[in-house]
């Protein structure tokens, strides 16, 4: 993880925010691939998708569990074909106890952002967090 710096850890309302930065601009397609992989290796069940046309803007709901059919691959989805500077997906992470998450990737620059409940938050969370970003690094290194 020699890589990549954490920027930091916040309280957002009722959300405990950690933030990495990777130092390596990752781009937009590179970054619906590693949702992908994240969703898939911990087994996350994706309840809400979210992206803002820049980075640091509000984000508009393109998808959302009561309201569509289930969630296809980030990859495939119609809403996400126009580059945009950030991307969220709230879900619950199976492979965490059903950890609910919401993670944030950033396109323009090259960081990401996992929130989970304030009381939630452990050490054993937070290394849970390190263990993605760390799955995160390996797969841009591939």
């Amino acid at each position: 993880m020699a890589d990549i710096t954490k920027l930091g850890t916040r309280l957002n309302g009722g959300w405990i925010a950690v933030a990495y930065d990777f130092h390596a601009h990752y781009g937009y397609e590179t970054m619906m691939r590693l949702f992908d992989c994240f969703i898939a290796k911990y087994q996350a069940h994706v309840e809400r998708i979210a992206k803002a046309e820049l980075a640091g803007q509000a984000h508009t709901v393109v998808w959302q569990k009561l309201l569509f059919n289930k969630a296809k691959p980030l990859t495939e989805m119609k809403a996400l074909q126009d580059e945009c500077g950030e991307v969220a997906i709230g879900c619950t992470v199976k492979a965490f106890d059903n950890l609910q998450m919401y993670l944030t990737l950033t396109n323009q620059t090259s960081v990401i952002t996992i929130q989970v409940p304030k009381e939630s938050f452990t050490k054993q969370v937070q290394e849970q967090i390190d263990s993605v970003v760390h799955f995160f690094q390996t797969e841009l290194n591939k």
